[in-house]
């Protein structure tokens, strides 16, 4: 395994893991396989599998104790028919997953993937769900989680991507690129201090609820409201190109 994105430690754990399960590959994704991880970040890593031989992630998660590697069996006809199990939607996070991740062990599978096609109707996917995931934050700071209420509001960040996407016709895989993007968007002030913070708070700045209800606030008129008015221009229509997915 040349790859260094990830230690000794989790390196040999992988190889247990790959000799014992035998998956076709298994790969990294998220900001550990990027260049915008913290020294808090989680290791994301998928697991690839013929369907009759995917183990369960509990069978997986016994076969090592490293806290903050978090590994995912995925079927690879699930894969090759761009239709994972997953609760993020899904033609923006294929489109990540296969353009930034980093195979470490086994065959190389997603780089040879054709990155999908980002259509109005999947941003409005998108939208909503960061909006759903703003909402989450709030409700974990008023549970004074304020560990969670963070996390979730890095769907600020995702909900500016989408509207880079829309606007910029660009996809961003880094927070920084999001950020730098962002600078490119037309946005009232109020909206573009929202970003700003959203990046300080994913670096380690304490969370305030004002901030939380103005995300709510831009997700659902600014973003949301941008995407509705499209579809209801054009209908819904391919922004970014790229293999066209039969859901």
């Amino acid at each position: 395994m040349e790859n260094k994105i990830i230690n000794e430690e989790i390196e040999k754990a992988l190889k247990n893991i790959f000799e014992v399960t035998k998956p076709i590959s298994i790969f990294i994704y998220g900001s550990r396989a990027r260049t915008d991880f913290k020294s808090t970040s989680d290791y994301e890593i998928g697991a690839l599998y013929l369907r009759e031989n995917k183990p369960k992630r509990s069978e997986i998660a016994k076969l090592h104790n490293i806290e903050g590697m978090n590994i995912y069996p995925f079927a690879r006809e699930d894969l090759e028919k761009y239709n994972l199990d997953t609760p993020f939607p899904k033609a923006i996070y294929l489109r990540e997953l296969i353009g930034s991740s980093q195979t470490v062990l086994g065959q190389e599978i997603l780089k040879k993937m054709e990155l999908p096609e980002i259509r109005l109707t999947d941003l409005l996917e998108r939208a909503a769900f960061d909006l759903a995931t703003a909402f989450a934050a709030f409700r974990s700071f008023k549970s004074k989680d304020l560990t969670t209420s963070s996390v979730n509001f890095k769907s600020i960040l995702f909900g500016t991507r989408v509207l880079e996407i829309l606007e910029l016709k660009k996809f961003p895989f880094t927070y920084d690129e999001i950020l730098e993007l962002s600078k490119e968007l037309n946005l009232l002030p109020k909206y573009r201090e929202l970003i700003d913070y959203a990046g300080k708070v994913r670096k380690g700045e304490k969370i305030e609820e004002q901030f939380i209800f103005t995300g709510i606030t831009y997700l659902n008129q600014e973003v949301l409201a941008k995407i509705k008015h499209q579809i209801s221009e054009t209908g819904d229509r391919v922004i970014l190109e790229g293999k066209k997915i039969d859901w």
